[in-house]
């Protein structure tokens, strides 16, 4: 940070004083650590720098989100976990003034005397915070505390009306700018970080350095100090007052030129800040020269009890959420750069909305687009495309790969809005990325269509106008069009009011003289300016820019080689495959995100397991445009895919070959076909189907049919095991679906299934398997319970046993290692159940009620009814589930009916690697 920036504060902040009115705060708090309340009052001095005369005025109190059965928590919660802002009396101009009401996250005060043009008001605002368990942004845990949107908060005036609006869980703020100061009470045994600095209290930062270089101090005691200290803080220029509060931490405070980085936070993560704590002063400065100046003397990060999110900004202070998860794994074969990829996005936020302090409650992609933009630049011109996660040296996904995939899964879905959209509009959580994902995608284009250069000047420019006022959509739009006078309005006007998106494809038509022409087409009703890239078959290279409205291209020369369109993929193509005259193969030898122009090619190891095969070792080949991932975060549109499998069994000396290929098409729903074949030494089996599914996050479904030959080769051997020896056809149907409403979900299944030796004649057997469970998220944990049931028609032969068997349950017999007086045994996942029982075959009916609740990590319970209610057998089993973004997945068993309470005298564990699933 260079010292010349600080001499612009003073002109800056007479520069802007005319242009918005201004609310100054001056806190007098106490906090009560055994009830979590901050009580006191605020001095506010609210100045009219408008024409206007104000008879009355508006107040956010935002924490009354937290109120029990309010309509965020939408249940009763108990006194101590609850939390709201309450007035309770104002004072205008020294006399009392009752004339307010309280409308839930609003407040509006009648004035008894107006506020004339270019005037001030004094308010003394008495209130009581109740601070709740951690919802969101704000919230108390044992030792520590988040305090923000804790104060009634004056609204914003502007255009000649109040800001009014209801916060709700997507939705942030608006605020006006003032000089905030803050006297607080509170036990000597807790320690604040937060926006402003600490005002003259040097033994207090003693105090912190101590408290953090004793590994034993008496502050990691959990009791409460009864004696108590004043401190008092103070911020100029700010739109917000935020801070934390922790009774036992680690400190890093680092200082460059007139800038300090100050960092507190939990003991287990100093390592992980200490590392970072360096990049802050390039990340400030970086964006200091690409927008403007940094105003403020200080940055300040607090390891943080935040549920929103992986990060928070507050006017010089940023609050962290949970970083539970290692930089790198493996001993360094996966790496990952998420810490400070948040650090780089909430400082990105000091700019966005912090400076220009746009209305994010109306205009979320005034600072969340920009933000992430800004974020993936610093990322970029630090790491280049390595700047996320890397698998074995080798780019697994970085940051624009996340948010492109989540734009164009948004528009394949019919869920992306315009960037002039409330985030009101957002009905879903997904929905809200729209501001993120779809925001840098436009924000890049922009860029793109401008010319960096030209954009940076503008940005530039934008600031020097906008700086510490309220500017809107509107006002960017009309700022880029007058810097650039108008050249690009059309393309700006698409950008920010529709719902904009391209989808370009390229072909060469060959002309009579010889010469050729480039056709571009565009899909979309979106016309941007689109870069196209000629190269020849001397290596040279000829580039254009053309609207789609004027698509041809017209060549002298014949000897093309290749034409890329959108080569940097900056104009917000939803498919890029089709963007290349010349594909050609990219192969990839570990799991990495695709190239978007070529075919791909992966060749990823892989284990296989049955029931009566055991472990088969086997490597992957998977051919495609895109991999095929049925999730809601998936590629969007995937046409083609082809995956093989050669595997070796060392039980049976045998080799394996699978294959599976599928062609699809569609936007929300999606169909397909798909063919399986599986050939053995002893047999083969084919399976052609059709599907069609649709994901969603609060509705989702898949319907699959599929016919089943299997026919064997030599029953010497393979068929012992249990299968019939004779040829088997089937017919299987399977419907799956997800509804869900808030924090309730629903998930159910239906399969059924028809195995006959000779298709169309005698049904030998059939049978269905119903399935369906409710999950309920709270406070971070998923509640969930479900049934399971399976019906079977007549005598099963042992083909119709196995596929019983193997869905329902799974044997610990994998592998087993005396650990001392300990048996550790470990077995394949299995569908998360492991009961077993040896007469499974002699139940007609297996039924199982599943009672769990966590996330991550969360503890079942199975009840069990094997047969009819009368006659069946009755079963338990529990354990605990380490379930990681479904990929990695590990299951510890601890008690079954069978075999009892597995951890007297065995330690068992199930696991699962799905890499297929991270491609």
């Amino acid at each position: 940070m260079k010292k010349h920036f600080l001499f612009l504060i003073p002109l800056i902040f007479l520069s802007v004083g005319a242009k918005t009115n201004r609310a100054d705060y001056d806190f007098n708090v106490v906090l009560d650590d055994s009830l979590k309340i901050i009580s006191g009052y605020a001095d506010i001095a609210y100045a009219n720098n408008t024409g206007d005369v104000i008879e009355s005025m508006n107040f956010h109190l935002t924490a009354n989100m937290f109120l029990s059965e309010s309509e965020f928590l939408k249940r009763k919660v108990s006194p101590l976990a609850e939390g709201y802002t309450r007035i309770d009396s104002v004072f205008e101009d020294s006399i009392r003034n009752d004339d307010f009401t309280t409308d839930y996250t609003m407040a509006y005060l009648k004035l008894a005397t107006p506020i004339l043009p270019y005037s001030s008001k004094k308010l003394r605002v008495f209130f009581t915070n109740k601070v709740p368990l951690p919802f969101l942004r704000e919230g108390w845990a044992e030792g520590s505390y988040d305090i923000s949107q804790w104060y009634p908060k004056v609204a914003v005036y502007s255009k000649s009306k109040w800001a009014d609006f209801q916060t709700f869980k997507n939705s942030e703020f608006f605020n006006e700018y003032g000089d905030y100061s803050l006297t607080i009470t509170l036990p000597e045994n807790l320690f604040l970080f937060g926006t402003g600095v600490l005002c003259g209290n040097e033994n207090e930062m003693k105090r912190i350095i101590f408290v953090s270089d004793s590994i034993n101090s008496k502050n990691t005691d959990k009791k409460t100090s009864k004696d108590l200290k004043t401190l008092r803080y103070s911020a100029s220029n700010v739109n917000d007052f935020a801070f934390s509060l922790m009774r036992d931490f680690r400190y890093i405070s680092l200082s460059r030129d007139s800038l300090t980085v100050e960092i507190a936070c939990r003991r287990s993560n100093y390592e992980k800040y200490k590392k970072h704590a360096e990049s802050m002063f390039g990340i400030i400065d970086y964006f200091s020269e690409k927008y403007y100046p940094y105003p403020y003397k200080k940055i300040t990060i607090a390891d943080g009890l935040l549920t929103a999110g992986g990060g928070m900004e507050y006017p010089t202070f940023i609050v962290m959420g949970s970083l539970n998860a290692p930089e790198e794994f493996l001993n360094g074969a996966i790496k990952a750069r998420y810490i400070e990829d948040i650090l780089c996005h909430e400082a990105a936020h000091q700019w966005f909305y912090l400076i220009s302090g746009s209305n994010e409650h109306e205009e979320p992609f005034m600072d969340e687009g920009f933000a992430t933009f800004s974020e993936l630049s610093y990322m970029e011109s630090r790491y280049e495309e390595d700047n996320y996660i890397s698998v074995l040296g080798k780019k697994f996904a970085n940051l624009f790969d996340s948010h492109y995939n989540a734009y164009v899964n948004l528009q394949t879905n019919k869920m992306a809005l315009p960037m002039n959209s409330k985030s009101t509009d957002a009905e879903e959580y997904f929905s809200y990325i729209n501001f993120y994902s779809k925001g840098y995608m436009t924000v890049r284009a922009m860029e793109s269509i401008l010319g960096a250069e030209v954009f940076k000047e503008a940005m530039k420019g934008y600031f020097e106008k906008f700086a510490f006022t309220h500017p809107s959509i509107d006002d960017l739009f009309d700022h880029l069009n007058s810097f650039t006078e108008n050249r690009h309005y059309e393309e700006l006007k698409k950008l920010l009011y529709e719902n904009a998106y391209t989808d370009y494809s390229v072909s060469m038509a060959k002309l009579a003289n010889n010469s050729k022409a480039i056709v571009i087409k565009n899909k979309s009703s979106t016309d941007l300016p689109v870069k196209v890239s000629v190269e020849y078959a001397d290596k040279t290279f000829q580039n254009f820019t053309k609207k789609v409205d004027f698509d041809t291209i017209y060549l002298a020369r014949s000897d093309v080689k290749n034409v890329i369109v959108d080569k940097e993929m900056r104009y917000m193509d939803t498919y890029y495959h089709d963007n290349s005259l010349v594909r050609g193969l990219k192969v990839h030898l570990v799991p990495q995100m695709p190239d978007y122009f070529k075919d791909n090619l992966y060749f990823l190891p892989m284990i296989d397991y049955t029931l009566f095969d055991k472990f088969t070792y086997s490597i992957s080949a998977y051919f495609c445009d895109l991999p095929k991932i049925e999730q809601e975060l998936s590629l969007g549109k995937s046409n083609y895919g082809i995956r093989g499998d050669i595997g070796y069994n060392p039980m049976s000396s045998r080799p394996l070959f699978k294959l599976n290929a599928y062609s699809e098409q569609g936007d929300v729903v999606r169909t397909g076909v798909q063919i399986d074949f599986k050939s053995a030494k002893n047999y083969y089996k084919v399976s052609p189907s059709l599907y069609a599914y649709r994901l969603g996050q609060s509705a989702s479904y898949k319907f699959r049919v599929s016919f089943m030959s299997r026919s064997p080769l030599d029953t010497s051997s393979y068929y012992s095991n249990g299968f019939t020896d004779k040829d088997v056809r089937g017919l299987e149907a399977g419907f799956s679906g997800l509804s869900s409403k808030n924090k309730l979900a629903f998930r159910y299944s239906v399969f059924s299934f028809i195995y006959d030796p000779l298709f169309y004649s005698e049904v030998t057997s059939a049978g269905i398997d119903l399935s369906g469970n409710i999950s309920y998220r709270v406070s971070g944990i998923e509640l969930k319970g479900g049934v399971n049931s399976s019906f079977v028609y007549r005598e099963r032969n042992a083909e119709t046993s196995l596929h019983l068997f193997k869905d329902g349950f799974s044997l610990f017999d994998s592998y087993s290692k005396p650990l001392g007086d300990h048996l550790f045994e470990a077995f394949y996942f299995n569908e998360g159940f492991f009961f077993v029982t040896d007469d499974t075959t002699s139940y007609k009916a297996l039924n199982r009620l599943r009672v769990s609740a966590g996330n991550v990590l969360y503890a079942y319970s199975d009840f069990i009814l094997a047969g009819n209610y009368r006659d069946g057998r009755r079963l338990m089993q529990s354990g605990l589930l380490l379930n990681f973004a479904e990929i990695v997945r590990i299951e510890i068993p601890f008690y079954n009916t069978e075999r009892g309470l597995l951890l007297h005298d065995r330690f068992v564990i199930g696991l699962n690697i799905d890499l297929l699933k991270v491609i």
